[in-house]
């Protein structure tokens, strides 16, 4: 007899905050999700493993050291290969939406006010998963 054993590819997400019990705690909500988690914990290390990974959505918290969240989003945009990879921010401060559409192709990003339901956290990772 001969066995094949078909892996099955999990989307994936790619967590970034400056704070790895918040890492820690948003891979927790999600865990039930199937999903292959990523991490980073600064700005740029954000871009290089975005460029090296390709995740298929990334959850950006906006103050980080390094490069924040807005560079961040401004340096995945310049990018072909990761100006696609939709991104969810996470702040617990206002967002500046001016600075965030700069450029109109980075209007409509969603965000999440820190701190929110987990069940917010399942339900937009969903949506935008799944887009």
């Amino acid at each position: 007899f001969t066995f094949t054993i078909k892996k099955i590819s999990c989307q994936k997400v790619m967590v970034v905050d400056d704070e790895r019990s918040n890492v820690e705690l948003i891979k927790r909500c999600l865990d039930s999700e199937e999903l292959e988690f990523l991490e980073a914990y600064d700005g740029n290390e954000a871009v290089i493993k975005a460029q090296a990974e390709l995740p298929s959505l990334i959850l950006l918290d906006m103050m980080l050291p390094e490069l924040d969240g807005y560079g961040v989003i401004e340096r995945l945009r310049l990018n072909t290969e990761t100006r696609q990879i939709p991104v969810l921010i996470m702040s617990g401060y206002n967002v500046d939406e001016d600075r965030l559409c700069q450029k109109e192709r980075d209007c409509g990003v969603p965000v999440l006010i820190k701190p929110f339901k987990p069940s917010d956290l399942r339900h937009q990772v969903k949506l935008m998963l799944n887009n």
